[in-house]
């Protein structure tokens, strides 16, 4: 039952986020890019790990371009076997390698970074709730390398239009700490 209510509300939310225009994208990566600044956390933040947007997702070239001039270590997911992900080294400028689902991510060899080891994880999403509840692309990727970490701070990015009552969640989801949208950003009680 949940996982067909989680495909339903993916495609749904999948194709509400693709619509926006490319002007809509430009404005909300530049809100989301505001709000993360503002968050009380990235003072003194040092390590991140962020993704390279895809699918109509909040774009984070400023803020990667913001850290590398502030020297702050930015790390990118490399998807794994067994549908595992590890947090990769990245600098603006280098080249990226297009993995198997079409996604970019830094070349083998890069510097990695144990999720312990980092101040923020800002996550991709499609669908949110007020509560911390996200809801992926369906692998199960981040739930798996953020089971049992409790230091990072866990923060979603998405369009304020990807909100929803209540993401259906399964006992292996790892709830947020806070979402940032182009409006607003939210905290989540765990």
């Amino acid at each position: 039952m949940t996982q067909s209510a989680k495909n339903t509300m993916r495609s749904i939310l999948r194709q509400r986020r693709q619509a926006l225009s490319a002007n809509a994208q430009a404005t909300a990566g530049n809100g989301v890019t505001q709000q993360v600044f503002e968050l009380p956390e990235w003072q003194g933040v040092q390590r991140i790990a962020i993704y390279h947007a895809a699918d109509g997702e909040i774009d984070t070239k400023a803020i990667i371009q913001h850290c590398h001039r502030q020297e702050i270590q930015v790390y990118l997911p490399v998807m794994g076997a067994a549908r595992s992900i590890v947090f990769a080294r990245y600098c603006p400028g280098e080249a990226l390698i297009q993995n198997s689902f079409g996604l970019f991510e830094p070349p083998a060899g890069a510097p990695l970074c144990p999720v312990a080891n980092l101040d923020i994880i800002f996550l991709p999403l499609v669908a949110w709730d007020s509560g911390g509840g996200r809801l992926g692309m369906g692998g199960g990727y981040y739930d798996r390398v953020l089971a049992g970490s409790t230091g990072s701070l866990l923060v979603g990015m998405a369009h304020q239009i990807q909100e929803v009552e209540k993401v259906p969640r399964d006992s292996w989801d790892i709830p947020l700490n806070a979402i940032v949208t182009d409006t607003a950003t939210y905290h989540c009680k765990k």
